[in-house]
């Protein structure tokens, strides 16, 4: 089977991904092509150049905020939520790639995947001291991120990293940015919008890190991970909300329990993928 991607983001490597690595865990026999040579073609939200090529069978993958509507395909994974009857989609939410579950360290981008056995807490990222309050690391400049920056901030200063207006940048990569989370007790984890099943990595990346993840994101983050390891910000108004963070700094047992509860009330896995993948490659 000849196995084709166009339209990825910058860096995607079309012999190290999450789908290529997927095709072999179920012992797929295929080779990758260019995409007009393609039996079975993934492509992404990044470009257009998808809809040069009409023959092959077309799978969307999108990792962005965009409606599925204005997006033609035969199949789609995204991180649209989807009834038990629709056999044609598949709910993957972003957070999913930046796990190892395949062994490989690496997709170069992003450039580090977290081990599965990171997931239980003891990794080198969390046992490092928490000395320093709260951080953030963002590159979309949002009005609800200077809201949140500044009223946290009113309490104790906040560090801020990344492409962004501070202009306080960190090496590139994921494994710097983990890194950097892991001096603080809290980091501000921040999705580019609230849209239903749309989280990325910000929680899973804060959480690993060690720190107690101050979330704003869709209300799904409760399904997806443990709701009690993390503090959803939009459940509160803004004084609850300051007050909460003040008496979880200011009280070590009860920042000890929430940072003790583990992010997943469950394994994760991605059987039920997998599953979907091989009936579309094989249908």
């Amino acid at each position: 089977m000849k196995i084709g991607f166009v339209d990825f983001w910058t860096g995607f490597d079309p012999k190290n991904n999450f789908f290529f690595h997927s095709l072999n865990k179920l012992g797929i026999r295929f080779k990758v092509v260019k995409p007009k040579k393609a039996d079975v073609l993934f492509f992404s939200c990044f470009g257009n150049q998808n809809l040069e090529f009409t023959d092959a069978k077309k799978i969307f993958f999108l990792s962005e905020d965009f409606n599925l509507e204005n997006f033609n395909f035969d199949y789609s994974i995204s991180h649209v939520p989807t009834s038990t009857e629709n056999s044609s989609s598949f709910r993957l939410p972003l957070w999913k790639m930046y796990l190892d579950w395949f062994n490989v360290n690496t997709y170069t981008n992003p450039e580090y995947l977290i081990p599965l056995e990171y997931i239980d807490r003891n990794n080198e990222f969390n046992r490092i001291p928490k000395n320093d309050f709260c951080s953030i690391v963002y590159s979309s400049e949002y009005f609800f991120r200077d809201k949140y920056i500044d009223l946290v901030s009113s309490y104790k200063d906040i560090d801020v990293f990344g492409k962004n207006k501070y202009e306080n940048l960190l090496p590139e990569g994921e494994y710097y940015k983990l890194q950097k989370l892991s001096n603080y007790k809290f980091s501000l984890a921040m999705e580019n919008e609230i849209s239903k099943g749309y989280l990325c990595e910000k929680l899973i990346h804060a959480k690993i890190a060690g720190n107690i993840p101050l979330f704003y994101g869709d209300d799904y983050a409760k399904i997806d991970f443990n709701p009690n390891s993390f503090i959803h910000i939009t459940d509160f108004d803004d004084e609850s909300l300051l007050n909460k963070i003040k008496e979880i700094d200011s009280d070590k047992s009860l920042y000890n329990d929430i940072y003790n509860e583990p992010l997943f009330d469950s394994t994760p896995n991605i059987d039920g993928f997998l599953d979907f993948l091989n009936g579309v490659i094989k249908n």
